[in-house]
Protein backbone atom coordinates (compact mmCIF):
# COMPACT_ATOMS: atom_id res chain seq x y z
CA UNK A 1 0.00 0.00 0.00
CA UNK A 2 2.84 2.34 0.65
CA UNK A 3 4.70 1.71 -2.70
CA UNK A 4 1.07 2.36 -4.64
CA UNK A 5 1.16 5.77 -2.44
CA UNK A 6 4.82 6.58 -3.44
CA UNK A 7 3.64 5.79 -7.01
CA UNK A 8 0.80 7.69 -7.02
CA UNK A 9 2.49 10.78 -5.67
CA UNK A 10 5.77 10.79 -8.16
CA UNK A 11 2.82 10.59 -10.87
CA UNK A 12 1.42 13.61 -9.53
CA UNK A 13 4.41 15.36 -9.33
CA UNK A 14 5.86 14.40 -12.47
CA UNK A 15 1.90 15.67 -13.92
CA UNK A 16 2.37 19.14 -11.66
CA UNK A 17 6.01 19.54 -13.36
CA UNK A 18 4.87 18.81 -16.70
CA UNK A 19 2.02 21.32 -16.32
CA UNK A 20 4.21 24.01 -14.90
CA UNK A 21 6.82 23.56 -17.43
CA UNK A 22 4.40 23.96 -20.37
CA UNK A 23 2.93 27.09 -18.95
CA UNK A 24 6.11 28.27 -18.65
CA UNK A 25 6.91 27.91 -22.09
CA UNK A 26 3.63 29.83 -23.55
CA UNK A 27 4.29 33.55 -24.10
CA UNK A 28 1.88 36.13 -24.45
CA UNK A 29 -1.48 35.39 -26.25
CA UNK A 30 -0.84 31.68 -25.86
CA UNK A 31 2.39 32.05 -28.12
CA UNK A 32 4.85 28.93 -27.69
CA UNK A 33 8.35 29.61 -27.75
CA UNK A 34 11.08 27.34 -29.19
CA UNK A 35 14.48 28.18 -28.29
CA UNK A 36 17.71 27.07 -30.33
CA UNK A 37 20.81 27.10 -28.34
CA UNK A 38 23.40 26.83 -30.98
CA UNK A 39 22.67 29.01 -33.97
CA UNK A 40 25.76 29.92 -35.98
CA UNK A 41 25.96 33.63 -38.45
CA UNK A 42 26.78 32.80 -42.02
CA UNK A 43 27.85 34.22 -45.64
CA UNK A 44 24.98 34.33 -48.13
CA UNK A 45 27.67 35.31 -51.03
CA UNK A 46 31.27 34.00 -50.88
CA UNK A 47 32.29 33.56 -53.85
CA UNK A 48 36.18 33.13 -55.43
CA UNK A 49 35.84 35.05 -58.50
CA UNK A 50 38.27 33.14 -60.78
CA UNK A 51 40.13 34.29 -64.30
CA UNK A 52 37.60 33.26 -67.40
CA UNK A 53 40.45 33.71 -69.70
CA UNK A 54 44.19 32.64 -70.38
CA UNK A 55 46.82 35.22 -70.31
CA UNK A 56 48.98 37.62 -68.22
CA UNK A 57 47.74 39.87 -65.73
CA UNK A 58 47.89 43.48 -66.67
CA UNK A 59 46.31 44.88 -63.82
CA UNK A 60 44.86 44.17 -60.20
CA UNK A 61 42.91 47.13 -59.15
CA UNK A 62 42.32 46.26 -55.52
CA UNK A 63 44.43 45.06 -52.49
CA UNK A 64 41.52 43.67 -49.84
CA UNK A 65 39.30 45.06 -47.96
CA UNK A 66 37.52 47.54 -49.83
CA UNK A 67 34.09 47.74 -50.53
CA UNK A 68 33.61 47.62 -54.33
CA UNK A 69 29.79 47.74 -55.82
CA UNK A 70 28.75 45.49 -58.81
CA UNK A 71 30.49 44.87 -62.18
CA UNK A 72 33.44 46.73 -60.57
CA UNK A 73 36.73 45.68 -62.97
CA UNK A 74 38.96 44.00 -60.10
CA UNK A 75 41.54 43.11 -62.67
CA UNK A 76 42.47 42.93 -66.17
CA UNK A 77 44.11 40.13 -68.24
CA UNK A 78 46.33 40.76 -71.37
CA UNK A 79 43.98 42.01 -74.12
CA UNK A 80 45.96 43.59 -77.18
CA UNK A 81 45.38 40.17 -79.41
CA UNK A 82 41.92 40.11 -78.64
CA UNK A 83 41.57 44.14 -79.69
CA UNK A 84 43.20 42.98 -83.01
CA UNK A 85 40.72 40.73 -83.59
CA UNK A 86 38.04 43.29 -82.99
CA UNK A 87 39.75 46.14 -85.29
CA UNK A 88 39.75 43.31 -87.71
CA UNK A 89 36.21 42.57 -87.54
CA UNK A 90 34.83 45.52 -86.92
CA UNK A 91 36.51 45.89 -90.95
CA UNK A 92 34.73 43.27 -92.44
CA UNK A 93 31.81 43.90 -91.04
CA UNK A 94 32.07 47.46 -92.52
CA UNK A 95 32.53 45.73 -96.03
CA UNK A 96 29.62 43.25 -95.68
CA UNK A 97 27.34 46.34 -94.68
CA UNK A 98 28.14 48.16 -97.66
CA UNK A 99 28.09 45.27 -100.21
CA UNK A 100 24.91 45.00 -98.86
CA UNK A 101 23.20 48.84 -99.18
CA UNK A 102 24.76 48.65 -102.70
CA UNK A 103 22.72 49.06 -106.00
CA UNK A 104 25.10 49.43 -108.44
CA UNK A 105 25.10 45.55 -109.80
CA UNK A 106 21.62 45.39 -109.75
CA UNK A 107 21.41 48.62 -111.70
CA UNK A 108 24.46 47.80 -113.97
CA UNK A 109 22.41 44.21 -114.79
CA UNK A 110 19.00 45.65 -115.66
CA UNK A 111 20.34 48.12 -117.84
CA UNK A 112 21.93 45.17 -119.46
CA UNK A 113 18.80 43.51 -119.83
CA UNK A 114 17.62 46.63 -121.57
CA UNK A 115 20.36 46.83 -124.00
CA UNK A 116 20.23 43.08 -124.88
CA UNK A 117 16.55 43.50 -125.98
CA UNK A 118 16.71 46.16 -128.29
CA UNK A 119 19.55 44.60 -129.99
CA UNK A 120 17.15 41.70 -130.13
CA UNK A 121 14.26 43.22 -130.65
CA UNK A 122 16.05 45.24 -134.15
CA UNK A 123 17.67 42.30 -135.62
CA UNK A 124 14.16 40.79 -135.42
CA UNK A 125 12.89 43.55 -137.46
CA UNK A 126 15.92 43.71 -139.51
CA UNK A 127 15.06 40.34 -141.01
CA UNK A 128 11.55 40.91 -141.19
CA UNK A 129 12.16 43.51 -143.82
CA UNK A 130 15.24 41.44 -145.03
CA UNK A 131 15.45 38.29 -144.42
CA UNK A 132 18.74 37.24 -146.00
CA UNK A 133 20.54 40.56 -144.26
CA UNK A 134 20.22 38.52 -140.17
CA UNK A 135 21.04 34.76 -140.14
CA UNK A 136 19.63 32.38 -137.53
CA UNK A 137 22.87 31.80 -135.93
CA UNK A 138 23.38 35.97 -135.50
CA UNK A 139 19.51 35.74 -134.41
CA UNK A 140 20.05 33.12 -131.84
CA UNK A 141 23.11 34.27 -130.43
CA UNK A 142 21.58 37.92 -129.88
CA UNK A 143 18.28 36.29 -128.05
CA UNK A 144 20.70 34.44 -126.03
CA UNK A 145 22.22 37.30 -125.16
CA UNK A 146 19.19 38.86 -124.19
CA UNK A 147 18.55 35.87 -121.56
CA UNK A 148 21.38 36.08 -120.20
CA UNK A 149 20.99 39.64 -119.53
CA UNK A 150 17.85 38.73 -117.38
CA UNK A 151 19.78 36.12 -115.45
CA UNK A 152 22.64 38.33 -114.47
CA UNK A 153 19.49 40.58 -112.85
CA UNK A 154 18.92 37.28 -110.67
CA UNK A 155 22.53 37.05 -109.79
CA UNK A 156 22.99 40.77 -108.34
CA UNK A 157 19.92 39.91 -106.30
CA UNK A 158 21.37 36.90 -104.81
CA UNK A 159 24.32 38.41 -104.29
CA UNK A 160 22.52 41.51 -101.59
CA UNK A 161 20.86 38.69 -99.86
CA UNK A 162 24.32 37.33 -99.42
CA UNK A 163 26.26 40.48 -98.65
CA UNK A 164 23.48 40.97 -96.02
CA UNK A 165 23.66 37.63 -94.76
CA UNK A 166 27.71 37.83 -94.21
CA UNK A 167 26.74 41.38 -92.34
CA UNK A 168 25.45 39.64 -89.93
CA UNK A 169 28.26 37.00 -89.60
CA UNK A 170 30.69 39.70 -89.16
CA UNK A 171 28.33 41.50 -86.58
CA UNK A 172 28.60 37.65 -84.84
CA UNK A 173 32.01 37.67 -84.96
CA UNK A 174 32.68 41.20 -83.50
CA UNK A 175 29.84 40.36 -80.70
CA UNK A 176 32.77 37.18 -79.75
CA UNK A 177 35.11 39.29 -79.52
CA UNK A 178 33.66 41.68 -77.19
CA UNK A 179 32.97 38.58 -75.31
CA UNK A 180 36.26 38.08 -74.89
CA UNK A 181 36.92 41.32 -74.01
CA UNK A 182 34.34 41.27 -71.29
CA UNK A 183 35.90 37.87 -70.27
CA UNK A 184 39.40 39.45 -69.92
CA UNK A 185 37.77 42.28 -67.20
CA UNK A 186 37.44 40.02 -63.88
CA UNK A 187 34.32 42.21 -62.69
CA UNK A 188 32.73 41.94 -59.19
CA UNK A 189 29.82 39.54 -59.14
CA UNK A 190 27.91 41.57 -56.41
CA UNK A 191 28.24 44.15 -53.93
CA UNK A 192 30.63 43.56 -51.16
CA UNK A 193 34.00 43.66 -49.60
CA UNK A 194 37.15 42.69 -51.54
CA UNK A 195 38.12 39.83 -48.47
CA UNK A 196 41.71 38.82 -50.23
CA UNK A 197 43.45 38.92 -53.46
CA UNK A 198 44.97 35.45 -54.46
CA UNK A 199 46.86 37.21 -57.66
CA UNK A 200 49.41 40.08 -58.47
CA UNK A 201 50.29 41.64 -61.31
CA UNK A 202 52.32 39.59 -64.28
CA UNK A 203 51.57 36.38 -62.97
CA UNK A 204 50.02 34.45 -65.45
CA UNK A 205 46.51 32.52 -64.93
CA UNK A 206 44.67 30.03 -66.69
CA UNK A 207 41.19 29.68 -66.88
CA UNK A 208 38.97 28.99 -63.37
CA UNK A 209 42.11 29.84 -61.28
CA UNK A 210 40.41 31.88 -58.16
CA UNK A 211 41.56 36.40 -58.40
CA UNK A 212 39.93 37.63 -55.49
CA UNK A 213 37.53 36.37 -52.71
CA UNK A 214 34.24 38.87 -52.97
CA UNK A 215 32.01 38.35 -49.66
CA UNK A 216 28.63 40.21 -48.96
CA UNK A 217 28.37 41.50 -45.30
CA UNK A 218 25.43 43.80 -45.51
CA UNK A 219 22.90 40.91 -45.97
CA UNK A 220 23.84 37.65 -43.20
CA UNK A 221 22.21 34.31 -43.08
CA UNK A 222 21.86 33.01 -38.96
CA UNK A 223 21.36 29.09 -39.35
CA UNK A 224 20.26 26.23 -36.81
CA UNK A 225 18.93 22.79 -35.97
CA UNK A 226 15.49 22.16 -34.68
CA UNK A 227 14.35 18.65 -33.35
CA UNK A 228 11.76 17.04 -35.43
CA UNK A 229 9.98 16.06 -31.96
CA UNK A 230 9.25 19.34 -31.35
CA UNK A 231 8.11 20.59 -34.08
CA UNK A 232 7.92 20.30 -38.07
CA UNK A 233 8.88 22.12 -40.92
CA UNK A 234 5.69 23.43 -41.74
CA UNK A 235 4.78 24.77 -38.26
CA UNK A 236 8.69 26.58 -38.21
CA UNK A 237 8.30 28.06 -41.43
CA UNK A 238 7.52 32.25 -41.71
CA UNK A 239 7.28 31.92 -38.03
CA UNK A 240 9.05 35.21 -36.18
CA UNK A 241 12.21 34.66 -34.80
CA UNK A 242 14.29 36.93 -32.29
CA UNK A 243 18.18 36.36 -32.13
CA UNK A 244 20.97 37.40 -29.80
CA UNK A 245 24.78 37.54 -30.97
CA UNK A 246 27.27 37.17 -29.21
CA UNK A 247 29.88 39.16 -31.87
CA UNK A 248 33.64 40.04 -31.49
CA UNK A 249 34.54 41.18 -27.94
CA UNK A 250 32.17 39.68 -26.26
CA UNK A 251 29.37 42.20 -27.33
CA UNK A 252 25.74 41.13 -27.86
CA UNK A 253 23.77 42.14 -31.09
CA UNK A 254 19.50 41.76 -30.89
CA UNK A 255 18.32 40.78 -34.34
CA UNK A 256 14.89 39.75 -35.24
CA UNK A 257 13.47 38.65 -38.78
CA UNK A 258 11.82 35.56 -40.19
CA UNK A 259 12.31 32.12 -41.39
CA UNK A 260 13.35 31.75 -44.66
CA UNK A 261 13.93 28.14 -44.75
CA UNK A 262 12.99 25.01 -43.13
CA UNK A 263 14.72 21.86 -44.60
CA UNK A 264 12.02 19.47 -45.51
CA UNK A 265 14.60 16.62 -44.65
CA UNK A 266 15.33 15.85 -41.52
CA UNK A 267 19.08 13.81 -40.84
CA UNK A 268 19.92 10.92 -38.77
CA UNK A 269 20.10 13.06 -35.65
CA UNK A 270 16.43 13.98 -35.74
CA UNK A 271 16.86 17.66 -36.98
CA UNK A 272 16.22 19.75 -39.40
CA UNK A 273 18.09 22.85 -40.90
CA UNK A 274 16.33 26.11 -40.91
CA UNK A 275 17.76 29.79 -41.41
CA UNK A 276 16.95 33.41 -41.87
CA UNK A 277 18.64 36.44 -43.05
CA UNK A 278 18.64 39.37 -41.18
CA UNK A 279 20.14 43.17 -42.15
CA UNK A 280 23.96 43.69 -40.83
CA UNK A 281 24.28 47.66 -39.86
CA UNK A 282 27.60 49.60 -39.46
CA UNK A 283 28.90 51.81 -36.74
CA UNK A 284 31.78 54.01 -36.14
CA UNK A 285 34.42 53.70 -33.97
CA UNK A 286 35.51 56.69 -31.99
CA UNK A 287 38.93 56.85 -32.28
CA UNK A 288 39.61 55.48 -35.38
CA UNK A 289 36.54 56.93 -37.13
CA UNK A 290 36.18 54.08 -39.31
CA UNK A 291 33.67 51.82 -40.23
CA UNK A 292 32.65 48.63 -39.29
CA UNK A 293 30.18 45.89 -39.37
CA UNK A 294 28.28 44.87 -35.32
CA UNK A 295 27.78 41.61 -36.89
CA UNK A 296 30.83 38.72 -38.19
CA UNK A 297 30.32 36.06 -39.74
CA UNK A 298 30.96 32.45 -37.67
CA UNK A 299 29.76 34.54 -34.93
CA UNK A 300 27.56 32.21 -32.18
CA UNK A 301 23.78 33.14 -31.18
CA UNK A 302 20.72 31.74 -29.67
CA UNK A 303 17.58 31.88 -32.12
CA UNK A 304 13.83 31.83 -30.51
CA UNK A 305 10.96 30.93 -32.44
CA UNK A 306 7.45 32.13 -31.69
CA UNK A 307 5.23 29.25 -32.74
CA UNK A 308 2.15 30.75 -32.24
CA UNK A 309 2.04 34.67 -32.90
CA UNK A 310 -0.24 36.96 -31.85
CA UNK A 311 -2.80 37.20 -34.81
CA UNK A 312 -2.44 40.70 -37.00
CA UNK A 313 -5.45 43.08 -35.94
CA UNK A 314 -8.38 43.41 -38.29
CA UNK A 315 -8.46 46.73 -40.31
CA UNK A 316 -11.41 48.83 -39.33
CA UNK A 317 -14.27 48.66 -41.09
CA UNK A 318 -15.62 51.53 -43.39
CA UNK A 319 -19.07 52.77 -43.41
CA UNK A 320 -21.00 51.80 -46.66
CA UNK A 321 -23.15 55.03 -47.69
CA UNK A 322 -26.63 54.39 -47.29
CA UNK A 323 -28.12 53.20 -50.85
CA UNK A 324 -30.79 55.07 -51.80
CA UNK A 325 -33.17 58.16 -50.39
CA UNK A 326 -31.94 61.83 -50.04
CA UNK A 327 -29.12 63.18 -47.91
CA UNK A 328 -29.56 65.74 -45.69
CA UNK A 329 -27.83 68.89 -46.06
CA UNK A 330 -24.73 68.85 -43.96
CA UNK A 331 -24.47 65.30 -43.93
CA UNK A 332 -21.94 63.18 -45.61
CA UNK A 333 -23.08 59.62 -46.92
CA UNK A 334 -23.03 57.30 -44.91
CA UNK A 335 -22.75 59.00 -41.61
CA UNK A 336 -25.97 59.73 -38.89
CA UNK A 337 -26.53 62.81 -37.04
CA UNK A 338 -30.42 63.10 -35.30
CA UNK A 339 -31.93 66.07 -37.04
CA UNK A 340 -34.79 67.37 -36.81
CA UNK A 341 -37.02 68.10 -40.27
CA UNK A 342 -36.72 72.30 -39.59
CA UNK A 343 -33.02 72.04 -38.56
CA UNK A 344 -32.34 69.96 -42.08
CA UNK A 345 -33.85 72.99 -43.89
CA UNK A 346 -31.80 75.80 -42.24
CA UNK A 347 -34.11 76.66 -39.49
CA UNK A 348 -32.84 77.70 -36.34
CA UNK A 349 -34.68 75.59 -33.70
CA UNK A 350 -34.33 76.93 -30.09
CA UNK A 351 -34.31 74.62 -27.15
CA UNK A 352 -36.96 73.18 -25.49
CA UNK A 353 -37.72 74.80 -21.89
CA UNK A 354 -38.67 72.97 -18.76
CA UNK A 355 -42.52 73.37 -17.74
CA UNK A 356 -42.68 74.88 -14.13
CA UNK A 357 -45.82 74.01 -11.96
CA UNK A 358 -48.74 71.78 -13.05
CA UNK A 359 -49.58 70.45 -16.87
CA UNK A 360 -52.70 71.13 -17.96
CA UNK A 361 -55.15 68.86 -18.14
CA UNK A 362 -55.40 67.22 -21.90
CA UNK A 363 -58.85 67.09 -23.14
CA UNK A 364 -59.37 64.00 -24.85
CA UNK A 365 -61.07 64.03 -28.35
CA UNK A 366 -63.77 60.98 -26.94
CA UNK A 367 -64.96 63.87 -24.84
CA UNK A 368 -65.63 66.31 -27.09
CA UNK A 369 -68.94 66.22 -28.71
CA UNK A 370 -70.28 67.35 -32.36
CA UNK A 371 -71.96 70.44 -33.29
CA UNK A 372 -75.67 67.90 -34.01
CA UNK A 373 -75.08 66.45 -30.58
CA UNK A 374 -75.00 69.62 -29.08
CA UNK A 375 -78.19 70.77 -30.46
CA UNK A 376 -80.01 67.60 -29.32
CA UNK A 377 -79.12 67.53 -26.05
CA UNK A 378 -80.25 71.59 -25.89
CA UNK A 379 -83.88 70.42 -26.57
CA UNK A 380 -83.95 67.80 -24.56
CA UNK A 381 -83.20 69.95 -22.02
CA UNK A 382 -85.92 72.25 -22.50
CA UNK A 383 -88.67 69.53 -22.99
CA UNK A 384 -87.69 68.40 -19.26
CA UNK A 385 -88.21 71.98 -18.29
CA UNK A 386 -91.51 72.67 -19.74
CA UNK A 387 -92.62 69.24 -18.08
CA UNK A 388 -91.59 70.46 -14.98
CA UNK A 389 -93.89 74.24 -15.08
CA UNK A 390 -96.52 72.26 -16.15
Amino acid sequence: MKTRHLLAIVALTTTATALVLSASAQGPLGGKKLPIQYGMVTLINDVMVPAQEAGRLMKVNVKGGETIDEDFVIAEIDNRDTLAKRKIAQGELDVADAQAKSEAELELAKRGVDVSKAEYDSNVKIRKENPGAVSDTELRKFEFQWHRAKAQVKVAEVDRVVASLTAKVKAAQLEATANELARRQITAPFKGEVEDVKRQVGEWVQPGEPIARIVQLDRLRVKGMVYADATSPTDVYGKPVEIKITAAGGKTETAKGLIDFASPIIDLNGTFLVWCDIDNQKFVDPVTKKESWKIQPGSSCTITIDLNPPLPKPAPLKAEPAKGGPTLPGTSPGSFRPRSALEASGVKVEARKPIVGEPKAEVKKSDEKKPDEKQTDEKNDEKKTKSKER
